[in-house]
């Protein structure tokens, strides 16, 4: 029979696939261009699979490296999320101003 920490683990962890693929769902619904869709695409399936990866680390790996692969994650989430944010502002700006240079001119 699990233990209340094992059905609490579980828990956390189906919550937050069901939040990373929510957060897919509207990361990808707001997006503006082609090039914007692609990018949000790509990494959003990358952190899905980095958030199973990651739980399934923790699962197997014991307890004085386990919280070493912790303090990792935690390092570096806030630096992806930071240039993953930078790059799709660039990218959607860069599409902005592609479609202003393509608009036929009136006058």
């Amino acid at each position: 029979m699990p233990t209340v920490n094992a059905i609490f683990g579980l828990v956390m962890v189906v919550a937050a696939l069901v939040i990373g693929v929510v957060a897919f769902y509207t990361n990808l619904k707001n997006t503006k261009g082609p090039k914007e869709q692609a990018f949000v695409r790509r990494n959003c399936i990358l952190a899905l699979g980095t958030l199973v990866l990651f739980f399934t680390l923790m699962y197997y790996i014991e307890p004085p490296w386990r919280y070493i692969l912790l303090a990792l994650y935690f390092f570096h989430l806030p630096i992806v999320t930071y240039r993953a944010a930078t790059k799709r502002q660039l990218i959607r700006r860069m599409e902005e101003l592609e479609a202003e240079h393509h608009e036929p001119m009136t006058g």
